[in-house]
């Protein structure tokens, strides 16, 4: 037995100690406000930073150790690659993609100060790249963080994002691994060369510090895209949706799909798409990060879930049963917050506990808070505001406070539109992909 296959086997006993309930992280923590990309026209639903949720340890690969020699070869290459396959447990995109030797390790570091950044590897494809890196502090520290990242081509060229999502942005311990994802809006299939800007800060010694990093490096892409075209008409209680195509990325699958043009209500999510392959394998949500993106201003949105590019079925169908939809007066509530009141609400659902210029609190009654969000901001001229920070208090039986602080102080009452709604349409849908 070499090295590394003690090494995986002594990490799965230890992961094998630890017991983790089985509880949905995501009730609680939910953010409400997305801002993915700072595009007023688009929504952009359940952006997975900051997510405060400790993982304290997990079985590798759903308890086997399951180790291809490129996957081997590749993670003994990487300081810390025990809490890469942490991050990565559960998302079966990043997995088959680390297995079938789509993970690149690059080990670069860029100094500054009293405070180091270093990219440890990245996994990419046509429209995304997910990095693996490492904030380290010389001396006593607390919250440490890092900023948005700026990606261009290493020449330059602006890759404009499409959103950005960390499985955490605050750093708790040096050397700690953490991951961000970049899903850029245009196509980077032919880019090899990055160069990614970025800041860190953290209160070092007593003293707050701040540095921007700049580091080079290159990633080759040899995995395209598949792309299945449908046309797909549905009905579901009377509403009709036309599933346009699926698009398998190695990252993560892409499901577009638009509203009837005659439909009454006004299309939110899907609750419950998946991949189902031939011999009963499912490839379902994404835990953490966008879930979907676009919405009623262009006529369609894009849904994201995990993708089975690496691991493709003969046969498999496009599945789902659940449609949140929206009536045109139940998908926005107004309010003043000079008056401090609420203007408009569908029906009794929330009070407003805080307001001023720049600030409000909302708390949700508990027969929505756990199937209402945010997607917008808007003043009463229509101009979209964007959230510099936000904190929920949720639980799985309760209420929800939502206290949202705002990048400027605004006159007049303000519009916030829903991202999600507790209206369900239902129905078992079933689509070949051939």
């Amino acid at each position: 037995m070499s090295k590394l296959d003690r090494e995986l086997n002594e990490w799965k006993k230890m992961y094998d100690q630890v017991h983790m309930e089985n509880e949905q992280l995501d009730n609680a923590v939910e953010l409400g406000f997305h801002q993915a990309s700072k595009q007023p026209a688009r929504r952009y639903r359940k952006v997975g930073w900051p997510v405060f949720a400790a993982i304290a340890a997990l079985m590798l690969f759903f308890g086997g150790v399951r180790v291809s020699p490129a996957f081997a070869e590749k993670v003994s290459q990487v300081p810390g690659m025990d809490r890469i396959v942490q991050l990565i447990h559960g998302d079966k995109s990043k997995q088959a993609a680390m297995d079938a030797d789509h993970f690149q390790p690059l080990d670069i570091t860029d100094k500054k100060g009293d405070l180091t950044f270093s990219v440890e590897g990245v996994i990419r494809d046509d429209y995304g790249i997910v990095i693996f890196y490492t904030l380290e502090a010389a001396g006593e520290h607390r919250n440490l963080k890092l900023g948005t990242p700026n990606l261009t081509t290493g020449g330059g060229e602006e890759l404009p994002p499409k959103s950005v999502s960390y499985n955490s942005k605050e750093i708790n311990e040096n050397r700690d691994v953490q991951m961000m994802e970049v899903y850029t809006q245009e196509k980077m299939s032919d880019i090899q060369d990055f160069h990614l800007s970025i800041s860190g800060s953290g209160v070092i010694d007593g003293s707050f510090i701040k540095e921007n990093f700049d580091v080079s490096f290159t990633a080759e892409n040899d995995a395209r895209s598949k792309v299945y075209d449908l046309e797909e008409t549905v009905s579901m209680e009377g509403e009709q949706f036309i599933v346009e195509n699926v698009t398998i990325h190695p990252l993560r699958t892409a499901i577009k799909v638009r509203e009837h043009p005659d439909n009454e209500t006004e299309l939110l999510s899907i609750e419950d798409l998946e991949l189902k392959g031939e011999n009963g394998e499912v490839w379902a949500g994404i835990n953490n990060g966008v879930t979907a993106s676009g919405g009623p201003d262009n006529d369609a949105l894009t849904f994201y879930i995990q993708s089975n590019y690496f691991d493709q079925p003969e046969t498999f169908k496009l599945t789902f049963s659940k449609v949140m939809v929206v009536d045109p007066e139940n998908e926005y509530m107004k309010i003043d917050l000079k008056s401090e009141e609420i203007l408009y609400q569908p029906g009794d659902i929330a009070e407003l506990r805080e307001a001023s210029p720049s600030a409000f609190e909302i708390e949700f009654h508990e027969e929505v808070s756990q199937s209402i969000g945010f997607s917008s901001v808007k003043d009463e001229k229509g101009n979209t505001l964007y959230p510099s920070s936000q904190q929920v208090e949720s639980v799985m039986e309760g209420p929800k406070k939502v206290h949202t602080f705002l990048d400027e102080d605004v006159q007049g009452p303000i519009r916030i539109d829903f991202s999600s709604y507790p209206h369900w349409l239902e129905k078992k849908i079933e689509i070949p992909l051939e």
